[in-house]
Order: structure tokens, then C-alpha cells, then sequence
């Protein structure tokens, strides 16, 4: 239970950027990344779920809980607005209590004896607190993996993470990410069917009174955007994981990540999207430019340049070559790659691996001209200039972060 209550994690980051212009901040963020360690391990899957244990506590009679060995007030003027709170932001009910006890405290809110009312337009401000919340933290894994390469204070949290298992939380919280129903936008690669068990129970809470339904399609665009700006920033602290900080990753791994990032790419009608809908794709854009970035990291691509200059064997056994068992596997993930403005260097890349493997292990009949044809389709040249303004973008962020 104890790891249900967290430090405020844009206090955390807002303390992490004030790293060299504030002569205390060295104490103050070691103490912190000491106290944190379980939360910047475990990122966004700390927040849990609603439950009935949780539910059970902040309903009870009990005036207070212990979190971290000390007792934390329950404010019984909070509970009916915790609780439908924890079915929009689909939290627990002890952690929407304590979120819901600093956003009050935050904007100046006093219950003054009566019960917490919240209007919509309220908790579409608790829901965008909470999502701040979310991004702060895998943002503060950024912060301590970049500085980690330079920085004696942050290279020991950034090694007891790795070793602690970061990768695996990471493709966890990814995997996660990538199986929530709210990542697609309507008429941007939408499959018809049931609202999410979420929006379901949302629409469940909160429907049924005038104006409810243009508030409820703002909460649903703003879930679908949440999801992607956080698919971006797990995306981000994996390539650090992988390109800076320097963790190898497994064939099997490199097979798990594009299997998952395959099953959600970005799929646009012929001829693109109508004027109306364009503003809809951008963030989707931006999550798939990241995805295939991520991609072309953990495939490995030195190696089959490498492989180029051995002379090929005959038979050639798939465990000598990179990703080994898992190559046909990989190539059917990125061959099923839609193609789009995000995912044409991708795809035009791959194709140049197919040729590189000619010589050892066949990947299909006219597998490199086929790629190549699909990445021209899809927009190269656009793609390509925006790819590099993506890592220039990247690399300046990284750098502003490292000065």
C-alpha cells in the first residue's frame, strides 16, 4: 500500500532543472531520487487501477490511512467528488484522494464544512493535473538518464535503475500504453465496435444531462492524446536506454517491441485525411515518427553493415546473423508496416537490409523493391526532412537538459 502515495513528481522535475544554478540542489535531489526510486523504476504503472480494497478505505469510517510510516488524513468532504473522479481519471480511489487533496490546496479550493462539488469544467482540470502528473515522471527518467553520462549524481540512479530492471518496466508500461483503447482517433485508422470498459463506465458516471455529450467528446480526445504524448516519452526514455546509455538490446526484445509497435501503426486513408481531421493526426504523427525511430534502434542496423563485408556461408544458419531467430519475425512486423509519412524511412531502410542479407538468408522475392516502392509512395523525401528535424529536435533537447 505504501507505494500507492507519491511525492509530487512535478516537484521532483521542477527540482531536477534547477541542477547547477541552485548550490543546495545537489543534496536535495539525491535525498529525492533516493525516496523515489521505486516510482521513476516503475513510472506511470505505479498509478493503479480503481479497486475495492482502496474504495473500502477512502469510504470507511476511519479517519486517516498510514502510507510510508506516517498517517494520511482522509477528507470526508472529498469522498463523492473522489469518487467520480476515479471513475473519469480510471485511478485508484486512494491515489484520486490524494491527487484530489493537492489540486484543492493548488487553485485555493476550501469545502468549508459542506461537501465537495466539482462542475465538469473542474475535473477537466484534475484530469489534465493528473496527466501533468504522469508525463512529469517520465519525463524526470529522461532527466536522470541523460545526466547520468556526465553527471557522478544522477549516474548512480541512472546504473541502480538499469539494474533494477528499467527495460522491463519500460516495455511494460509500453505495452500498456499500446493496448488502450484510446490511442485512435476517430476516422485515423478506427475499427468500429464498443466503447473502452473506461469511457464506457465514464458515460456510465457522467451522461445523461444537457451539454454532457461535447464535454464527454473533449474527455475522450484528451484520453487519445494523453496516450500518445506518453507513448512518445516512453519511446524516448527506451532509444536513451538504448542509443545513451548503452543497453543491449535482446533479439527477443527487439521481436517484442516491433510486434507491439507494428500492431499500432498509424494507418491514413488514400488521398489523406479531410481538412477537419488533420489536427487529429499530428500527436499520432509524432508517436509513429518516435515508434520507427525506435525501431531502427533495436534492430541493430551497424551489424548488417558489418555483414556486408563477410563472405557469406553456405548453408547460412539464422543464429549468425543479427536478430537470429527472430529475423523473419521482425521482417513480417515491419513488411506489415502501413505506409505513411512517419514510417517511410522505416520501411525504405529495411528494404536496404533485405539487400545487405541477400547473400545469406532470403526475406522474400523482390522484398528490397518492394519496400523501397512503398516508402517512395508514402512520402520519403517529406519524411526524411522531418525525421531529421525530429533528432536535431532531440538532440537539442538532450543537450539543453546536459548544459
Amino acid at each position: 500500500m505504501d507505494n500507492l502515495y507519491w511525492q509530487p513528481h512535478a516537484g521532483l522535475h521542477a527540482l531536477l532543472q534547477s541542477y547547477g544554478a541552485n548550490t543546495q540542489a545537489p543534496a536535495l535531489i539525491q535525498k529525492q531520487l533516493e525516496a523515489q526510486h521505486e516510482w521513476l523504476l516503475n513510472s506511470v504503472a505505479f498509478f493503479r487501477r480503481p479497486n475495492e480494497e482502496s474504495r473500502k478505505l477512502v469510504t470507511g469510517t476511519q479517519p486517516s490511512v498510514t502510507l510510508r510510516g506516517r498517517k494520511f488524513a482522509i477528507d470526508k468532504q472529498l469522498v463523492p467528488a473522489t469518487l467520480r473522479l476515479s471513475s473519469l481519471l480510471d485511478l485508484d480511489e486512494l491515489q484520486t484522494h490524494i491527487l484530489l487533496k493537492r489540486w484543492a490546496k493548488d487553485v485555493g479550493i476550501q469545502t468549508q464544512g459542506q461537501p465537495l462539488v466539482l462542475e465538469l469544467n473542474d475535473m477537466m482540470q484534475v484530469l489534465d493535473y493528473y496527466h501533468q502528473e504522469r508525463l512529469l515522471l517520465l519525463k524526470s527518467v529522461q532527466y536522470v538518464l541523460l545526466q547520468g553520462v556526465t553527471e557522478d549524481l544522477f549516474a548512480k540512479t541512472s546504473a541502480a535503475l538499469v539494474r533494477s530492471g528499467l527495460e522491463d518496466r519500460l516495455i511494460s508500461v509500453l505495452r500498456g500504453n499500446v493496448e488502450s483503447p484510446h490511442t485512435t482517433a476517430p476516422g485515423i485508422g478506427a475499427k468500429p465496435g464498443a466503447l473502452s470498459g473506461h469511457m464506457a463506465s465514464v458515460l456510465k458516471e457522467f451522461g445523461g444531462q444537457q451539454g454532457d455529450m461535447v464535454w464527454l467528446s473533449a474527455v475522450h480526445a484528451k484520453l487519445r492524446e494523453q496516450q500518445l504524448t506518453e507513448r512518445c516519452e516512453i519511446a524516448s526514455n527506451l532509444l536513451l536506454l538504448y542509443e545513451v546509455v548503452g543497453t543491449k538490446c535482446s533479439s527477443n526484445r527487439a521481436h517484442e517491441i516491433t510486434h507491439l509497435l507494428s500492431g499500432v501503426a498509424l494507418s491514413l486513408p488514400a488521398g489523406g485525411l479531410p481538412a477537419n481531421q488533420a489536427g487529429q493526426a499530428s500527436m499520432a504523427l509524432v508517436a509513429e515518427q518516435l515508434s520507427c525511430m525506435l525501431v531502427l534502434s533495436v534492430v541493430d542496423l551497424p551489424a548488417y553493415i558489418s555483414l556486408a563485408r563477410a563472405q557469406p556461408t553456405s548453408p547460412t544458419s539464422l543464429d549468425t546473423l543479427p536478430l537470429g531467430q527472430k529475423l523473419h519475425d521482425v521482417h513480417s512486423h515491419i513488411r506489415s508496416w502501413p505506409g505513411n509519412p512517419a514510417s517511410a524511412l522505416l520501411l525504405l531502410t529495411w528494404g536496404a537490409v533485405a539487400q545487405l542479407l541477400e547473400p545469406h538468408v532470403s526475406l522474400g522475392e523482390s522484398v528490397a523493391e518492394e519496400m523501397q516502392g512503398r516508402a517512395q509512395e508514402a512520402g520519403l523525401f517529406q519524411s526524411a526532412a522531418a525525421c531529421l528535424e525530429a533528432c536535431q529536435g532531440l538532440m537539442s533537447t538532450a543537450v539543453a537538459q546536459l548544459c
